[in-house]
């Protein structure tokens, strides 16, 4: 419990729900009497192997009381048998084989995994974290497709400048300490002025060094807004082949793509008008290819960009990705930068299965709430 709101307690059977009311019920069940049990214990092993100089390791672990595991399904963990080795033992190798591969970049973080680190650094509780995910996809930070997080150019460019200044403001340690005092003035620990004249000076500082440094700002944000160059980009082929047409003058445009600098970088593409030479910046990533539809706001021709490895897709705008119009937001809505179809607010079909509402919104009287409409079968 963490004394923001009392924990769901299951308090009778729920012999009367079936699918995924069942399901849930069950979850919640399991989840409150594992948390009733013990730990698990177990006992891992690392051996660590000289073989001509070069240090290799292997990890073996004996499971002694599953305990609270044997309750809560959803987790696994598993015992992994490794040979019985001695300290200063030696051996000779059964097989030695060399296996050719490459690095890849990590996979952007979904919002379990950001939730469970936000928990393990102490950042936020179970009913505050919700509020901070949706105060970074407000500001246009980052974005969220499907489950997972995807930086902006507004958020990249906000860290590299703090970073540049000497202050990495994208690390937890300063919010974590933050939230350590707060609950130090819960616990009788710390008076609420003691806090607020620390988190002040400590502001007042960090203030003092960014005033004088705006410049790092200003370069890192250049880096990532500053117009396209394609005077050396090299020319390429959507993945069907085709060249989608222009809004602007319906000529046809052709996929530029900039060279990599370093093995493993994300190669930046974009779309060149052949006639007017209006160009759009596309995403980094999957195969493009062109899709019948026009975009209803800027009369461009739409892409589908697939993503070769899940095997699912979603349709851009080339025009409006990098530069949507107000309209595009609907009312009340804050832009975002870079824009999907199905974050969009205009009247079209690749925006949801139907039109599009907009209405003010019942809680706040303030916002606007999108409605879409399913079609009739």
């Amino acid at each position: 419990d963490d004394n923001a709101h009392p924990p769901i307690t299951p308090v009778k059977p729920g012999d009367n729900l079936s699918g995924n009311e069942a399901r849930l019920y069950e979850f919640v069940t399991r989840r409150f009497l594992a948390c009733c049990g013990k730990d698990g214990l177990g006992q891992e092993t690392t051996v660590k192997i000289d073989l001509a100089g070069e240090i290799f390791t292997a990890n073996g672990l004996m499971i002694l009381e599953r305990n609270f595991l044997n309750v809560y399904k959803y987790e696994n963990w598993n015992a992994k048998t490794i040979p019985t080795f001695y300290v200063g033992e030696q051996f000779e190798p059964k097989a030695l084989r060399m296996v050719q591969g490459r690095t890849t970049p990590p996979q952007p973080i979904s919002e379990p995994e950001l939730i469970s680190l936000m928990d393990e650094q102490g950042i936020g509780t179970d009913a505050t974290i919700a509020e901070h995910i949706k105060k970074i996809l407000d500001r246009g930070y980052v974005e969220k497709r499907g489950q997972l997080f995807y930086p902006l150019p507004l958020g990249r460019a906000l860290l590299q400048g703090y970073k540049n200044m000497g202050f990495d403001l994208g690390k937890p340690e300063l919010r974590a300490e933050m939230e350590r005092d707060m609950r130090d003035i819960v616990q009788g620990q710390k008076t609420k002025q003691e806090v607020i004249d620390k988190t002040v000076a400590v502001m007042k500082r960090l203030f003092g060094i960014a005033s004088r440094s705006l410049h790092h700002l200003r370069d890192a944000a250049r880096v990532e807004f500053q117009p396209l160059d394609m005077s050396r980009w090299q020319r390429a082929q959507l993945a069907d082949g085709s060249q989608p047409q222009c809004g602007a003058c319906r000529g046809l445009m052709e996929l530029r793509v900039k060279e990599a600098s370093s093995a493993g970088e994300s190669v930046p593409r974009a779309l060149l008008c052949t006639g007017c030479g209006v160009h759009c910046a596309l995403p980094p990533g999957g195969n493009l290819s062109s899709h019948q539809h026009r975009c209803p706001l800027c009369s461009f021709q739409v892409l589908t960009v697939a993503n070769p490895t899940s095997g699912s897709s979603h349709t851009i705008c080339p025009h409006c990705y990098k530069k949507a119009p107000e309209s595009a937001f609907g009312n009340g809505r804050s832009s975002a930068s870079e824009l999907r179809c199905f974050g969009c607010a205009a009247q079209c079909p690749l925006v949801g299965s139907g039109t599009a509402l907009d209405r003010p919104c019942p809680r706040c009287n303030n916002g606007r709430v999108v409605v879409r409409q399913r079609k009739a079968p």
